[in-house]
């Protein structure tokens, strides 16, 4: 996967990240401090949410400035476990 990601993408600079989960406050406050704590503490540059058609879901999207593959893999490992998480893009 390291390579995948040195490949297709340039380091350091931005990378986005979409989560799909429960349509609610608590849950984009769950993935912005995940993401951040995986990032030791680096915060986002932007954070945008979209709900789902019937609004049962919400997309979240971070921007992040990464400066390594293993930053990206951090922080997908981490989100994983972010309680209300449908999907990781």
């Amino acid at each position: 996967m390291h390579s995948l990601l040195n490949d297709t993408h340039r380091f350091p600079g931005p990378y986005r990240v979409k989560v799909i989960g429960e349509n609610s406050p608590a849950f984009v406050k769950r993935v912005a401090e995940t993401a951040v704590a995986a990032l030791h503490g680096r915060s986002c540059d932007e954070i945008t949410e979209r709900p789902s058609a019937k609004g049962t879901h919400l997309g979240v999207t971070l921007t992040f400035q990464i400066n390594s593959a293993e930053e990206v893999l951090a922080v997908y490992e981490a989100l994983r476990n972010v309680e209300g998480l449908r999907m990781v893009l």
